[in-house]
């Protein structure tokens, strides 16, 4: 992850927390119980270096996709916790080959453009901390680990890796009504390198802009 994106995360999760969070609204902290979350929108797939044995052998760019997915999860009052499944598609751009590339049935050296797909289904443990205040808008933040299962494929491979992911988020929450929330979220989610394309490895590294719901029971 790029170390300005990072800060700038930071900043802008301490600013929520800094001009947001006020009192505790005791009607809103008594939201506790399960919950169900369902949510989509749009994913920015970062360019991914292509490595092999250690040395840089080239890049992969891709055009934006989108998300969808779900979470079940436990309110306890200003923590969360859930249990989170998404599902995100991103098309291949472009390939970018050095001379350098190993001998490799699937890469040659050069600029072409591709015609392959990367999916990813990602299993997740997610913690949040709400910000309860007095209004209905409810600043979150939290994280989570698991794993992802990453497919990229053309007319000729298809790549299939299971490879430990995480995330962090944050977002605002909106109190509809007493069951009913609406969610603005923004996550940055990545995983260990994958392999693509034989003994090649690349890098996985997402930023996701969604809204959703989320009902209460």
């Amino acid at each position: 992850m790029d170390s300005s994106i990072f800060y700038r995360i930071s900043a802008f999760v301490s600013f929520m927390a800094a001009t947001l969070c006020g009192p505790i609204n005791p009607a809103l902290a008594g939201d506790t119980g399960l919950y169900f979350s369902a949510f989509g929108g749009g994913t920015y797939l970062e360019n991914a270096t292509l490595q092999a044995n250690g040395n840089d052998v080239g890049e992969l760019t891709f055009d934006t996709g989108w998300n969808v997915g779900g979470a079940f999860g436990q309110d306890y009052g200003n923590l969360r916790a859930e249990i989170e499944a998404v599902y995100r598609l991103n098309q291949v751009d472009t390939a970018d080959i050095s001379p350098n590339v190993p001998p490799n049935p699937y890469l040659t050296p050069g600029k072409k453009k591709v015609d392959a797909d990367a999916t990813v289904l990602t299993y997740l443990v997610n913690v949040f901390w709400d910000f309860e205040n007095k209004s209905p808008l409810t600043p979150y933040v939290g994280g989570g680990i698991g794993f992802a299962t990453i497919d990229i494929s053309d007319d000729v491979a298809d790549e299939d890796n299971t490879v430990f992911a995480y995330k962090l988020a944050t977002g605002i929450a909106w109190k509809l009504t007493p069951g009913l929330d609406l969610l603005v979220d923004y996550s940055f989610l990545a995983t260990t390198d994958p392999e693509a394309y034989g003994e090649v490895d690349a890098e996985y590294a997402t930023h996701n802009l969604s809204g959703g719901i989320r009902f209460r029971f």
